[in-house]
């Protein structure tokens, strides 16, 4: 679950110089229903992208 929480911040954080050297550049950052009704099958998911939901 780690990686799919913080993996955005890393992203976001590899990807911002690339974009302010080009002087260009968008980061999207999408969620999922799985973070409002989570199912027992899905916790490590739903979990994850609850944090992304709450974080943005």
């Amino acid at each position: 679950m780690t990686a799919k929480l913080f993996g955005w911040i890393l992203f976001g954080k590899e990807a911002a110089p690339l974009m302010l050297e080009r002087g260009k550049g968008k980061l999207l950052f999408t969620g999922a229903t799985a973070s409002l009704r989570a199912k027992p099958t899905f916790t490590a998911f739903a979990s994850a992208k609850a944090g992304l939901r709450i974080r943005s």
